[in-house]
């Protein structure tokens, strides 16, 4: 991968000769081999991905499939080095939350999530997807208190 950097600075801080046998320095050309060069050099991204079943306990609770849901959010964090500073709070749990409000919907069953990590010089960017079933269930359990006084 460095040899072919040095030879496409080679390449670039050559003349380029026109019909007329006129030079045209490249200059220009050698600044944006440099640039693209260290953005790669310091530019990361990584992601994960994992399913989950569903987002509460489902038991033996009849629901229907209320439809599908797919969603991300993104926030940015700070990183020196080794050490991350996060610029807020994660928002997944209030981002779980409105995909169930805006499905009318109980839960969220089949759960599919990934998370990206983009890393610019010191700021991440770190997006979370979900895609999921939203389901409502079809009886609401009543809980009662087995110590309560009759």
């Amino acid at each position: 991968m460095i040899l072919f950097f040095l030879s496409l600075n080679k390449k670039l801080s050559t003349s380029i000769k026109s019909k007329e046998n006129k030079k045209y320095p490249t200059k220009h050309s050698k600044k944006v081999a440099v640039a693209l060069v260290f953005l790669i050099l310091v530019s990361c991204a990584t992601s994960t991905a994992g399913l989950v079943t569903s987002n509460t306990a489902i038991g033996d609770r009849k629901f229907t499939i209320v439809g599908p849901v797919k969603d991300k959010i993104s926030w940015y964090s700070l990183d020196i080095g080794f050490i991350g500073i996060p610029l807020e709070e994660p928002p997944i749990e209030e981002f779980t939350q409105n995909l169930i409000t805006q499905n009318n919907a109980d839960a969220l069953i089949n759960i599919r999530y990934w998370n990206e990590k983009s890393v610019y010089l010191f700021i991440t960017k770190n997006t979370f997807g979900l895609n999921a079933e939203a389901i409502k269930w079809e009886e609401i359990p009543v809980i009662t208190n087995p110590k309560a006084k009759k």
